[in-house]
């Protein structure tokens, strides 16, 4: 999965998206896991495009799955989306996360 991920990615550099979003497909066709960065891209991507439908497709499809260690990776997505100045989409995807008692973050 690192060297798909790598590929999207590399695609989203070079500001293909369509493809790093097939890539991306592909992958999860495959049963590939993505890390969270990657997801950031993919979103990053449909938002490029301006593919808000793709965009709340993609979320909801994340919230849907499970995930490894969901803490960890839903706290390294949200960083990445908010970091990539995504904070609204960052938000959006916090409320149900919460209604579904995920921690995503300890204070010290």
């Amino acid at each position: 999965s690192r060297v798909f991920s790598a590929f999207v990615k590399a695609y989203a550099n070079l500001q293909m998206f369509d493809e790093a979003i097939d890539i991306f497909w592909e992958m999860e066709r495959l049963g590939l896991d993505a890390d969270a960065h990657t997801y950031v891209v993919v979103v990053q991507a449909l938002h490029r495009i301006e593919d808000l439908e793709g965009v709340e497709k993609f979320l909801n499809k994340l919230l849907s799955s499970e995930t490894r260690n969901p803490r960890v990776f839903y706290m390294n997505f949200i960083e990445g989306l908010c970091v990539n100045q995504m904070a609204g989409i960052a938000y959006l995807l916090l409320q149900p996360l919460r209604l579904a008692n995920v921690l995503v973050d300890i204070s010290d």
